[in-house]
């Protein structure tokens, strides 16, 4: 199960950077707009993305347990 959910994932990984390219191609994106992207992918989507995994997986046991006994 593991194995097809890590080929799934290259596979959506493949198809994003193949539509990227084709739409690149076409002239949908401006020069400039490789650095707005790096942008907001650094300042927003990534630190949103941590936050939401870390209320996701992370129970206040778990973080208890984590602590070590600091707290």
């Amino acid at each position: 199960m593991a194995f097809w959910n890590t080929i799934e994932s290259v596979v959506t990984i493949i198809l994003m950077i193949a539509l990227g390219y084709i739409l690149r191609q076409r002239g949908w994106f401006a020069d400039s707009f490789g650095g707005n992207i790096s942008r907001l992918i650094t300042n927003v989507a990534l630190p949103a993305s941590i936050f939401v995994s870390v209320l996701k997986f992370l129970t206040r046991d778990k973080l208890v347990s984590l602590s070590g006994g600091l707290a």
